[in-house]
C-alpha cells in the first residue's frame, strides 16, 4: 500500500542479470525476495545463462540471508 494513496497496492517483478545468471543475479534476488515487501519479487537472468548455480552462491547466502534458498538440484 502507497502512503497516502487509499486502495492503491503496487507489487511487481524486479530483475536481476549477470553475465552467467548463475551466482550474482541469483545472490541479489534472494537477498531482494528475503526483504521485499508485499507484492514484490524478484527473477533472474544471464547474458551467457548456465544451467545451475554457482557453487559459490549457496555458500554465500546462507551467510547474508537468513533464510537462504536451496542450492541447486
Amino acid at each position: 500500500m502507497v502512503a497516502g494513496v487509499e486502495g492503491c497496492e503496487l507489487g511487481g517483478t524486479v530483475l536481476f542479470v549477470c553475465p552467467h545468471g548463475a551466482g550474482k543475479s541469483r545472490i541479489a534476488a534472494a537477498w531482494f525476495d528475503a526483504y521485499a515487501p508485499p507484492g514484490w519479487t524478484a527473477t533472474t537472468a544471464g547474458v551467457r545463462p548456465q544451467t545451475a548455480v554457482g557453487g559459490h552462491a549457496p555458500r554465500v547466502l546462507a551467510r547474508v540471508v537468513p533464510t537462504a534458498p536451496p542450492g541447486p538440484s
